[in-house]
């Protein structure tokens, strides 16, 4: 497999699973919002804070994806020939 797609394939993985993580607990504290603040949390909620909800989830998910990604590209000290150990043959 080329280089580019294993650092694509690694970040990606790490990529959505940050933002599977980061869903389950936006979806946490928008239920404790709603079961501790049930009369107030109908009128907070609407489409642009669902909007803002999911940006915040997306955002933090690059955040933390993003530097794998970047770092691993700049990582010189692989070869395109050998990479996590596996040897291509030519």
């Amino acid at each position: 497999m080329p280089k580019l797609l294993c650092f694509a394939w690694y970040s990606l993985d790490v990529l959505f699973t940050s933002s599977t993580i980061c869903h389950l607990c936006m979806i946490s504290i928008d239920r404790y919002l709603a079961f501790n603040f049930p009369l107030r949390y109908g009128h907070v909620t609407s489409q642009r804070t669902t909007v803002v909800k999911i940006s915040i989830v997306w955002i933090v998910s690059f955040c933390i994806a993003g530097p794998l990604f970047i770092l691993s590209m700049l990582d010189s000290r692989q070869s395109l020939h050998l990479y996590k150990g596996k040897t291509r043959s030519i």
